[in-house]
């Protein structure tokens, strides 16, 4: 209880100025009755709490949704509570995701690593790898969740389905524009490059899957050559997965 206390104590003077009002007893309640349903002791709860309130997140109800949604995701993934939180931080501050409504991330990674061969931690960690070219195209978290599992799913580490990711969205989402070794590869799968950089900012997801079942549906010696098609020159090193 004295955890619970000081820590929402903490939370209290990152919010509000002055002396403690109903605010601070409702947060320690809050915090209190989130213990009851998640499998976490109360006082790393608060600190949770406490960390929400230091990355910038405002508001009761905005703190409780956070620390509650990052126990759940924490507990689920068995990884250490303060790192999840930070992640879920970052993700939502790239993403734009609104506070209020980071129970949706939560519950989409959540989704993945129960339903797909990929781990909640990895994912997270790719979706913070492509956050910055996935903005270019309007990806939205889920997408890039789901894309980023599909690459760990095929059984390449989380740094590879980084870079892999994110060369797919950048490549085609300039298709017009590659190279000649890229528009044979477009061709060799019966896709047009006009086609995929106008899909690309509406429904990137879908156009990348409609590029990897093409490939998959080649002969197996020529799917090596084409797979390379959403590399630059620059990322040819970029294994095929």
């Amino acid at each position: 209880t004295q955890g619970v206390s000081s820590a929402a104590s903490d939370v209290y003077k990152r919010q509000v100025n002055g002396e403690l009002t109903q605010t601070y007893y409702d947060i320690a309640a809050g915090i209190k009755e989130i213990g009851e349903r998640v499998p976490m002791a109360t006082a790393e709860l608060a600190r949770l709490a406490e960390g929400g309130a230091r990355m910038g997140v405002v508001g009761k109800k905005n703190l409780l949704a956070f620390t509650e949604t990052v126990a759940i995701t924490a507990s689920a993934f068995e990884l250490p509570a303060d790192q999840i939180g930070e992640d879920m931080g970052k993700i939502a501050n790239l993403y734009k995701i609104p506070i209020a409504n980071i129970s949706a991330l939560g519950d989409a990674i959540n989704y993945l690593d129960d339903n797909a061969q990929s781990q909640g931690g990895d994912i997270i960690d790719v979706m913070k790898r492509v956050a910055g070219v996935a903005g270019t195209v309007n990806m939205s978290f889920r997408d890039a969740a789901a894309l980023g599992s599909s690459f760990l799913s095929l059984g390449a580490g989380r740094e590879v389905a980084g870079t892999a990711s994110s060369a797919m969205i950048r490549e085609l989402a300039i298709a017009k524009m590659q190279p000649a070794r890229f528009q044979q590869g477009l061709d060799a799968i019966g896709m047009s490059a006009e086609a995929i950089q106008a899909a690309m900012p509406t429904d990137a997801t879908g156009t990348i899957l409609k590029v990897l079942e093409a490939v998959n549906k080649l002969p197996d010696a020529k799917q090596l050559q084409v797979c390379l098609l959403y590399t630059s020159d620059a990322a040819d090193d970029t294994p095929c997965v």
